[in-house]
């Protein structure tokens, strides 16, 4: 029983009680509060019942915002927080301090997991304590055992998962299957449980139930043997791929219904843009362990992964606000943060000299980007017209055919082999933060896969505008895979066995870039959910994605709409409205979805008597923003920041004239001796002076110019209302002069090595020394404006 020990210490002792009188819960800065005990998670629980409080607990932030969180939802800043809670008086939990695991039964691979496990690691945990060593699928690996079916990531608490209904990529295996029994905390902060053996009926009420049961505490999993995947992932265009994605297929190509019911594991992932359409088709199947096992990783993206992102990041974050550009410079703030973190690893080995350089290297890529996004400003209307063409191009530099691959590799499949803990959340290796995606996905019966993908097709091959066709389908993926018959309640996939859902689901998801202008809810996914209900293929909704917004009315005819989608419906409100008597788990999202808009907000009890708990307050909400608030909500004068005396308007003033004073004399030194008859020797080496004078201007003339554009900016137009576009255009310049100093430094040692004369040593000499002063001057004020801005 070595082997188990890792679990006894990964959390709380097991067996330990808590009494009430002892329990103490802190409510962190963040708004959250963390319980470390079953105990502590029910005491907050009558808490919130005796007051009329709501609650709502964060897995992983992987739902809808809305999904989550108690009301009200949004920040005053209009946005919610994935790094922490709303500010409102509702108790809102996570869950980082509640992750133990026990072996219970050996023999039958029984595992108790507490509800704040996560599956893998989970990268984005506010915590920052999840770790691979306190992961779920790490530590079954080490027992020899893992889980029938994983997702596509897996940074999911193993509750809030099971919770919402998601699933992996496999009609022959389900996940559902290895859970056992449940441990529940309902409404009234008591304790119940449910299994699969001993109470089917609650069981299958309970496994989907998005919180509105009450609150998973713990989950008992039925393990299986460990075992490895072999497979492969092809990128082809849809006419040439292995899968008839929209016909009744053949023996050799199967059609799309037929390929997920033979492979074990699939994910397809479709482009439908004209001029770049294309089909990537990842499967794999299961292998047995063996010894020497060597694994070779699927790659998601090709080359230097996190480069990759940045670059994709990049393009998507442009093209989807090419009516307002500048509103995009402070959604890529990410890869600011993500290439200084990327650096700063692989430029340790510099000590000391590592950091400085790291800021100036994303100093100019903030600054060459701020210019960038200046000028595609100018051609933005240009961009939109010529966009799907563009889109064409950006495939095939970002996911390009197997058939332009290079030597050995061309036309050839990517192949790989990995532990299946490891290799079947093949998403894994996306970085949120660069690639932040949304989706609405809907579940759609296995026998109607062909109609439903001859629609879409249909649907985005009819308009007769290049433009039109590009709105319709997006500049992102649809992602397309399926989910075997469950017969939990109000799962996607909820099936009696005798109906239409009986074979499995078809589940098709929509991508949208988060960075997008817009709500996808209200300009992507309604063309999608009105096409499918129109011409009358029924579907059901992830719970944890995007669902339909707007009125009252709009909600009330979408519930009525799913109400008739799933048979057990009535009776899951039923059991919810026994559990939670008080209605301290449904917010204003979940009465939406269920059209329960008319039932009261939780009040106060005066039958039920308060916990014995300590809670201790989060700040204010004007405490809380005081720390989120950023530039420019802040206004730069008055009253004005000051640096020894100086206040950063002066500082720019002062930079202002600086520059001036350096262009001129940057020009006098440039062509002064040659006005005094005594030109320069640094052209007649080329054997053509005339070429050599025309070629320095060709750079020097434009980078005088613009320097003393900046310099004119700062004196004359500079104010609060401009210190951001100010900002932008110095770090541009900032970067320019150094590269403009690196040259001077070349042409003063290249002059040294041909003896020129002694006045050309010095005069160059203070140019380098001038520009140098001068960019670290303009990095100074440009420290001072970031300064204030925060």
């Amino acid at each position: 029983m070595a082997a188990i020990s890792p679990w006894e210490e990964s959390g709380a002792k097991k067996g330990t009680r808590v009494s009430r009188a002892s329990v103490t819960i802190e409510r962190d800065a963040d708004g959250f509060y963390r319980p470390a005990s079953e105990e502590a998670l029910s005491a907050l629980v009558k808490k919130a019942h005796a007051e009329g409080k709501q609650l709502r607990v964060r897995g992983s932030a992987h739902s809808v915002a809305a999904a989550i969180y108690a009301d009200p939802l949004v920040t005053e800043d209009g946005a919610a927080d994935p790094a922490s809670a709303p500010a409102s008086d509702a108790i809102h939990v996570l869950l980082n301090n509640y992750r133990s695991m026990r072996v219970v039964d050996v023999g039958q691979r029984l595992v108790e997991v507490e509800a704040g496990v996560n599956l893998g690691v989970d990268p984005e945990d506010p915590s920052r304590t999840s770790t691979l060593e306190n992961s779920l699928l790490f530590n079954l690996w080490r027992l020899g055992w893992t889980l029938s079916d994983l997702g596509g990531i897996t940074h999911q608490t193993v509750s809030g998962f099971f919770s919402t209904g998601s699933s992996g990529g496999s009609l022959s295996w389900s996940v559902y299957d290895d859970i056992q029994s449940l441990r529940m905390i309902d409404g009234r902060g008591e304790v119940y449980e449910v299994d699969r053996d001993l109470t089917p009926e609650d069981f299958q009420a309970t496994v989907t139930s998005m919180g509105l049961l009450g609150i998973i505490s713990k989950v008992v999993l039925r393990c299986v043997p460990t075992f490895n995947i072999t497979g492969q992932e092809a990128i082809t265009r849809v006419e040439d791929a292995s899968v008839d994605l929209f016909g009744e297929g053949s023996s050799e190509r199967p059609s799309l219904a037929r390929f997920l019911e033979r492979t074990e594991y699939a994910r397809l992932e479709w482009f439908p843009q004209r001029k770049g359409e294309r089909l990537a088709v990842w499967q794999a199947q299961r292998i047995e362990p063996e010894p020497g096992f060597r694994p070779a990783r699927y790659q998601e993206f090709s080359g230097d992964p996190e480069l990759s992102q940045v670059f994709v990041c990049l393009f998507f974050t442009l093209l989807g606000n090419l009516d307002d550009l500048r509103a995009a410079r402070s959604k890529l703030e990410p890869i600011f943060e993500q290439v200084d973190e990327e650096l700063i690893q692989r430029l340790a080995c510099l000590g000391r000299v590592g950091q400085p350089l790291v800021e100036a290297l994303t100093l100019a890529l903030e600054g060459a980007l701020d210019a960038a996004i200046e000028v595609l400003a100018l051609a933005a209307p240009l961009l939109r017209k010529e966009l799907p063409n563009l889109m064409g191009m950006a495939l095939d530099t970002f996911m390009p055919l197997d058939s332009r691959k290079k030597g050995q590799e061309k036309g050839e499949p990517q192949c790989f082999r990995d532990w299946s803990w490891r290799g079947l959340p093949m998403d894994n290796q996306v970085i949120g933060a660069l690639l932040p995606t949304t989706f609405t996905e809907l579940w759609i019966p296995l026998p109607y896969t062909q109609r439903a993908m001859k629609l879409l097709k249909d649907y985005f091959d009819a308009p007769a505008s290049a433009q039109e066709a590009l709105r319709r389908t997006g500049t992102y993926a649809i992602e397309l895979y399926g989910a075997p018959p469950n017969p939990a309640w109000m799962s996607m996939s909820y099936s009696d066995g005798k109906d239409v859902w009986r074979d499995g689901v078809l589940r098709i998801d929509f991508y949208w870039f988060q960075r997008n202008a817009g709500d996808p809810a209200e300009v992507f996914y309604p063309q999608f959910w009105k096409l499918f209900r129109d011409n009358g293929i029924p579907f059901r909704l992830h719970w944890g994605k995007g669902q339909p917004v707007g009125s009252e009315e709009e909600l009330a005819d979408w519930a009525a709409f799913f109400r008739g989608q799933y048979a057990r419906w009535d009776d899951f409100l039923e059991r919810r409205r026994k559990l939670d008597p008080n209605n301290i788990f449904l917010t204003r999202y979940w009465r939406q979805r269920f059209d329960l808009s008319h039932l009261p907000a939780p009040q106060p009890r005066e039958d039920v008597g308060t916990p014995l708990i300590m809670i201790i307050p989060a700040p204010s909400v004007a405490e809380r923003n005081e720390v989120r608030c950023r530039w420019p909500s802040k206004p730069l004068e008055p009253p004005s920041r000051t640096v020894r005396g100086w206040d950063v308007a002066e500082w720019v003033r002062f930079y202002g004239w600086v520059t001036l004073a350096t262009v001129l004399y940057g020009v006098a030194v440039a062509h002064v001796p040659f006005l005094l008859g005594t030109p320069w020797t640094t052209c007649e080496v080329g054997g053509s002076s005339l070429g050599c004078v025309l070629a320095f201007h060709l750079f020097e003339v434009p980078l005088v110019t613009f320097n003393a554009f900046v310099a004119g900016y700062g004196l004359l137009c500079f104010s609060s209302r401009t210190a951001s576009r100010f900002q932008s255009l110095l770090r541009f310049a900032v970067n320019a002069n150094l590269v403009f100093f690196a040259f001077e430094i070349a042409l003063l040692l290249d002059g040294l090595r041909r003896d020129e004369p002694l006045w050309e040593t010095l005069a160059l000499f203070s140019v380098a020394l001038v520009l140098g002063g001068g960019a670290f001057l303009g990095m100074f004020v440009h420290e001072k404006l970031r300064s204030r801005a925060s």
